[in-house]
């Protein structure tokens, strides 16, 4: 599996939960795709994002057609 990594200045859990969760409960809604594989690590003063490759590419291309 391959993972596409972002990083940016640090999210506190709480509130990235939140985010996580409505992309993963209504993402399919809109996109017709549905987020299983997302990984995410506070480490030192920046979070690192990390999103399954091929669903993300999956994502992008619905919305294109779209």
């Amino acid at each position: 599996m391959a993972w596409l990594v972002y990083t940016r200045g640090t999210i506190q859990p709480h509130r990235l939960d939140v985010a996580l969760r409505a992309v993963h409960q209504f993402g399919a809604k809109l996109n017709e795709v549905k987020f299983e594989k997302v990984l995410s690590v506070n480490k030192g003063g920046k979070l690192w994002f990390a999103w399954d490759e091929k669903e993300i590419r999956s994502v992008g291309e619905n919305i294109l057609k779209k």
